[in-house]
């Protein structure tokens, strides 16, 4: 699960167009994620545990701002070396 503020620029951008891509490198080994942006209930236990972990809720609530959570559906994920695919995979 990922999160953005619905304050932000960016829950603006992915509302407008949802696809998505996460690159993370550690060394000479990436991973490459991309896929849609589906954004869940605000009332999931996941939003909540969200706002707890972060300790946001006292800042959000005093702002008026909602965070929005969402995850990745029809995601393709490449596991990469030294710019050679190890693994490439759908889920």
């Amino acid at each position: 699960m990922l999160f953005r503020s619905d304050f932000k620029v960016v829950y603006r951008q992915l509302q407008a167009n949802p696809k998505v891509e996460i690159v993370a490198l550690k060394g000479m080994s990436w991973i490459r994620i991309n896929g849609k942006a589906v954004f869940d209930d605000d009332d999931s236990p996941v939003h909540a545990h969200m706002m707890e972990i972060f300790q946001l809720r006292s800042l959000y609530e005093k702002n008026g701002w909602k965070m929005k959570v969402f995850h990745i559906e029809d995601a393709d994920v490449q596991f990469i070396d030294v710019m050679t695919v190890k693994e490439s995979f759908h889920i």
